[in-house]
């Protein structure tokens, strides 16, 4: 017999995926999309995707500028170029340069690769305060040697060593372009050819692309910025013209699956695309720096963890990984915000998923070894 009362007990149902939770956060911190990925045993647990605006949806294949997860995967290509015995990690790097110097300087014929991927090199554009911009979309994109040189349509200035290579640690986007070079001298492939090729495909990220411009075909996939406001680009997002310091668009489960490459290769898993002795070098802290190569590292022994931030005027990025409990986290927003979002959100889930001890509230321009000013 049924009951005639129509009074029904609400069932909470449990969600584990603390989604009203992450919205409250992002809500709070006006930052309308979001992408994460956990990884636990060594494998991808869970991938979720939330939008708070009804205009933009999102899927697993929702594309996010990348920006300085660009620096980690440059520098997993150089290793690799590394390891094919076609470039030298310690030799001077004026020497490996072809098709462009570094301009006329006492530390010209100095500067090695190492430094470029420590933070030590002293590349920068012009002065150490000087930031790279972005790209309206009705501008005109400079080629690299443009960027290199100075000359328009770049709105930078020159690329110039500011400091003797070695001796200080300060975050240099520049320091990557003068590698995306040595790519393109080494390789006769253009920089996006060859990322495609030799290091996207084979690490199965096959939703990521050094593009720039952004292909028509993928542009209903790509994710608007927005500013710290919540306001939503007109034009949808800038063009980073910097494709080896910060002109990745990805996915967090494609950044997981590159975190998790690094991790095998490390442990002795998989040493496919990397030498085990090269990927022992990029999670090693480096002399008078708080980098690796390529990556930032923190903590020792099992607490060890590589991490990396990747920010610019519309998007915030981090991912975490400690490679010997196979445990670590990707997340990707649509905001300057998402830095507040992405350590309250990594604060929970490290509490959930019992990590091990790390550095909260990380931010890679404030982790110098010393107090020198640092620009992206």
């Amino acid at each position: 017999m049924f009951s005639t009362n129509s009074t029904k007990k609400k069932v909470n149902t449990p969600d584990p995926l603390n989604s009203s939770y992450i919205k409250q956060v992002m809500k709070k911190n006006n930052v309308s999309v979001i992408s994460y990925a956990i990884i636990e045993n060594n494998t991808i647990r869970t991938v979720n995707n939330i939008s708070l605006d009804p205009a933009m949806n999102v899927s697993s294949h929702s594309l996010y500028q990348a920006c300085s997860f660009s620096k980690s995967l440059t520098a997993y290509a150089i290793l690799k170029l590394i390891a094919d015995n076609r470039i030298l990690l310690d030799a001077p790097l004026n020497d490996q340069l072809h098709s462009w110097k570094i301009p006329e300087c006492k530390y010209a014929n100095k500067v090695t690769i190492r430094q470029c991927l420590n933070m030590t090199s002293g590349f920068c554009y012009s002065e150490l305060n000087t930031t790279f911009p972005g790209y309206q979309q009705n501008e005109i994109i400079p080629s690299l040697d443009d960027i290199l040189q100075g000359n328009k349509p770049a709105h930078n200035p020159p690329i110039k060593l500011s400091f003797e290579p070695g001796s200080q640690y300060y975050y240099s986007g520049a320091g990557f372009m003068v590698l995306q070079k040595l790519i393109e001298d080494v390789t006769q492939q253009s920089f996006t050819e060859y990322m495609r090729n030799e290091i996207l495909i084979p690490l199965k990220m096959l939703n990521s692309t050094f593009q720039c411009p952004l292909p028509d075909i993928l542009k209903d996939d790509a994710i608007t910025g927005s500013n710290a406001n919540g306001e939503i680009y007109k034009n949808g997002w800038e063009n980073i013209v910097t494709s080896a310091s910060g002109g990745l668009w990805s996915t967090s489960t494609d950044i997981a699956n590159f975190i998790l490459a690094i991790t095998n290769a490390y442990l002795g898993i998989d040493n496919t695309n990397i030498h085990y002795t090269l990927v022992q070098e990029m999670l090693s802290h480096q002399s008078n720096s708080s980098f690796g190569l390529g990556v930032s590292i923190d903590g020792l022994g099992n607490n060890l963890n590589f991490r990396k931030n990747g920010h610019n005027n519309a998007y915030h990025n981090e991912f975490i990984m400690f490679p010997h409990t196979g445990q670590g986290m990707v997340i990707m927003t649509n905001s300057p915000n998402g830095i507040t979002v992405i350590n309250e959100l990594m604060t929970f889930f490290s509490n959930k998923y019992q990590w091990p001890a790390y550095s909260k509230n990380f931010n890679e321009l404030t982790i110098a070894t010393n107090t020198n000013r640092i620009h992206p």
